[in-house]
Parts: C-alpha cells; sequence; structure tokens
C-alpha cells in the first residue's frame, strides 16, 4: 500500500479484523495529508466493514464504508491540520466531542460538521 513510510495497514483496515482497506483515492489523500501537514497523525478509525460500523454505533451511509478517517490530532494544531486537510482534497471534514477529526472525500461539495 501507498502508505506504508507513514501507516501501518492496521491503522486503516477496520478494527473488526475482516481487512477491508479505505478506497485508494482517501489513502491518496490522507498520505498527501501526512506530508503537507508534516507532522505524524494517529488514527482512530479508518475503513469499516458493514458488521463493524453498525457495531460502533456508524450511520448506515457513513463514509467510513468507502474511506474516511477519524484523526487524533492536538488542539493547537488543528487548524494548521484543517488547512492542509482542504488543500489535498478532504471535503467532508466533521469535529466530534473535542475528541478527533472526521476526514473524508467523498462529499461532492465541501461539507463541514
Amino acid at each position: 500500500m501507498l502508505t506504508k513510510e507513514y501507516f501501518k495497514d492496521h491503522e486503516l483496515s477496520c478494527k473488526c479484523g475482516c481487512g477491508k482497506m479505505p478506497d485508494q483515492e482517501s489513502v491518496e489523500k490522507l498520505y498527501a495529508l501526512r506530508i503537507s501537514y508534516g507532522k505524524p497523525i494517529t488514527i482512530n478509525s479508518g475503513a469499516r466493514c458493514k458488521m463493524h460500523n453498525l457495531e460502533v454505533g456508524g450511520k448506515p451511509s457513513s463514509k467510513h464504508l468507502i474511506g474516511a478517517f477519524d484523526c487524533n490530532i492536538p488542539h493547537e494544531d488543528e487548524i494548521a491540520f484543517l488547512k492542509c486537510a482542504i488543500e489535498v482534497g478532504f471535503t467532508g471534514i466533521g469535529f466530534y466531542n473535542n475528541e478527533f477529526i472526521h476526514l473524508d472525500c467523498h462529499h461532492d461539495q465541501p461539507t463541514m460538521w
């Protein structure tokens, strides 16, 4: 996989162990983000199979079923991280309880929540 330099497969794949990986477009954007941001990115959740998505309470239309990443970023770095994410083409950006930032590239137009 393209990201071996910065990410291991187990960081990006479904946590249930089924081996589902994010789509190539998402992985390429994550790789570009890591280069642009210039710091490590901790991935809480990457790809999900339908069963695991249900188990964690994900929406039936969750972008994790295609390719999305929930990232832990130090609060002091969030603005720089978000700027880089937008520049490399992530179109879905979500903020969850001050715990992580969701990123995906599967929205037709930029969307934040």
